[in-house]
């Protein structure tokens, strides 16, 4: 459960400093009451406008669920609304579809409501990056040297939730991946890069633990001393 609860902070905690686009005014409201601490007024908020058709706001709904936020927690539920989005959204590059596909990703992860597919979770991540800039290589590996946390200075909630997608990755939709020597490092600087503060912490762990590897070999093979 402990991935989870990671993802559903960062989730939760995620606001704008500027409208962008594909951002509702409730919404935005509702963001900005997060990030003060008012989720249950935050999901009333993005409720009322999910009802009357916002599909970001539906998205929102679903992660309120799923992590908790203002409400109790409802797997199920929040599934449910991910899914609807996904059903219903014109185009991948959509702001509610980013968010619908890193939420439900997210579920297959842990097995919230769904069982625990770490392969699906894998194809939803990669629908998020393919639709913000990254490509295949010839040989068909996933190619992310395009996406630049900087190129996305202007729409930070999609900066955000594509730190997010990385993070998932980074922990190569493994809940039980949360040690150095399962986690892909190179993955989870590129979700640090993009503001993840889960990444940041996990890549000082790793560095401690590295440097606690590299002075136990020392220990166990000390330097031999030249004779005269």
């Amino acid at each position: 459960m402990l991935i989870l609860k990671k993802l559903a902070l960062c989730l939760g905690l995620l606001t704008l400093l500027h409208a962008e686009e594909g951002v509702g005014v409730l919404v935005q409201k509702g963001m900005e009451l997060e990030r003060f601490g008012y989720n249950k007024d935050a999901l009333v908020l993005y409720t009322r406008a999910q009802q009357g058709g916002d599909l970001l706001a539906t998205a929102f709904v679903g992660k309120m669920y799923l992590g908790g936020w203002g409400v109790k927690r409802d797997s199920c539920r929040a599934v449910g609304y991910f899914e609807l989005v996904i059903n219903h959204a014109h185009s991948n590059k959509e702001l509610a579809m980013l968010v619908a596909k890193v939420g439900l990703a997210s579920a297959y992860a842990e097995g919230a409501c769904v069982s625990a597919d770490s392969e699906k979770a894998l194809n939803l991540i990669k629908d998020v990056l393919l639709a913000n800039g990254a490509d295949y290589t010839r040989e068909g590996s996933l190619r992310v040297e395009n996406l630049r946390a900087g190129d996305f200075s202007a729409t930070p909630l999609r900066r955000e939730y594509i730190g997010l997608a990385f993070y998932l990755l980074g922990n190569g939709m493994n809940p039980q991946a949360l040690s150095s020597q399962m986690v892909d490092i190179d993955t989870l600087k590129k979700a640090a890069e993009f503001g993840n503060e889960n990444a940041k912490r996990e890549l000082q762990i790793a560095g401690m633990a590295h440097q606690d590897q590299s002075k136990q070999s020392k220990n166990d093979h000390p330097a031999t001393e030249l004779a005269n």
